[in-house]
């Protein structure tokens, strides 16, 4: 979970939720008791994230949206890091979220 205020006053609450497909990330992994994964799925492919944007000011949920991404953190007012590619080849994804018409 990460939570951002921006410079117009609003909070900006990111957290991870499930991807509905979930499941399907862990087809032809074996799992072995006891032995540790090398490689699991993507989170990309586990999670995704939640945005929620509230007006503290008057207690209003401004916007709410899922992200077929699995965020972990603001960057700034509206840019957000998440992971991408795959466990072997990892890397971060930068987002550009824009508020319009607040």
């Amino acid at each position: 979970m990460s939570i951002l205020e921006d410079s117009a006053g609003l909070l900006w609450i990111m957290a991870l939720v499930p991807d509905p497909q979930w499941r399907e990330a862990w087809r032809g992994i074996t799992v072995v008791e006891g032995v540790e994964l090398e490689f699991g799925p993507a989170d990309v492919h586990l999670f995704d994230t939640a945005i929620d944007i509230l007006d503290p000011a008057s207690g209003t949920l401004v916007f709410s949206a899922s992200l077929d991404a699995a965020g972990f953190g603001f960057l700034g007012d509206g840019v957000i890091a998440a992971y991408g590619g795959t466990p072997q080849q990892p890397l971060v994804e930068v987002w550009q979220l824009t508020l319009k018409g607040w």
